[in-house]
């Protein structure tokens, strides 16, 4: 069963194609995985939920069947708030979100048995509330929402997958939620979510990503999306693999 402590986001690890939802539940390749904590059906898959309420990563064997069975030992603490997830490029790196805490937090992911390893250095201060959050193609850059203070933070990855802030970072926007990123990993997308004090935003900016990992505001960003005025806003925000399109749902 699933932890009482409200799991918002799930990742699994396959032996299949590459998927995402909006509910962020995304099939990466692996291979040789086990655990002898399955009853039924082999071992195909590791899900990665985040707990809010506890500030944890829990992870799942899935079974060929498709159920869940907890993978004993393998809850890795994240930061209060801990809710959006991102992998890099390879799938060795889980990177987590967490918003009460304004933090970042880094994992190394063993896809032979589900385990999750902090990053040394990890939690990463990010800006407050940090939301979506995203790596680019090469695996070279994290890119997350920063909701609260407006802004995006910006974060080189180290070969042994710590964070660091990228010259210019945090970049400035306006109420930032969700995060998506073009399939050539330079262009960043982020969808404006109004608050209280910001009741009409509706818009989804968009920045070009240097080869540095720096962005800058693409000319008449940000663009006005569907949505009518008040507080029927974009929140999901995706774009398609062949580069073309972006899509964002106006909540």
């Amino acid at each position: 069963m699933l932890s009482s402590q409200q799991p918002v986001r799930i990742f699994l690890i396959t032996r299949s194609l590459l998927l995402s939802f909006a509910i962020a539940l995304i099939f990466i390749s692996g291979c040789g995985m086990g655990t002898s904590n399955m009853s039924q059906g082999s071992v195909v898959a590791f899900a990665f939920v985040t707990n809010s309420g506890s500030g944890t990563v829990s992870a799942f064997a899935v079974s060929s069947n498709g159920s869940f069975t907890p993978v004993s030992g393998a809850s890795a603490l994240a930061g209060s708030g801990a809710e959006f997830m991102a992998f890099d490029i390879v799938h060795k790196l889980l990177f987590v979100s967490n918003q009460n805490a304004n933090t970042v937090s880094a994992f190394s992911v063993n896809i032979t048995t589900g385990m999750l390893t902090a990053i040394p250095g990890s939690p990463f201060a990010s800006g407050a509330r940090p939301t979506g959050i995203v790596v680019d193609a090469a695996g070279k850059f994290v890119f997350v929402a920063n909701q609260a203070d407006s802004s995006i933070s910006a974060f080189n990855i180290a070969a042994n997958g710590s964070l660091s802030p990228i010259a210019g970072s945090p970049f400035a926007t306006s109420n930032p939620f969700g995060l998506a990123i073009n399939p050539a990993g330079t262009l960043l997308f982020a969808s404006n979510f109004p608050d209280s004090t910001i009741s009409d935003l509706n818009t989804v900016s968009a920045f070009q990503i240097s080869a540095n990992g720096a962005l800058s505001a693409i000319p008449s960003s940000p663009f006005a999306t569907a949505g009518t005025a008040g507080f029927a806003s974009v929140i999901g925000i995706a774009a398609d693999p062949g580069g073309k399109f972006l899509f964002a749902a106006d909540h």
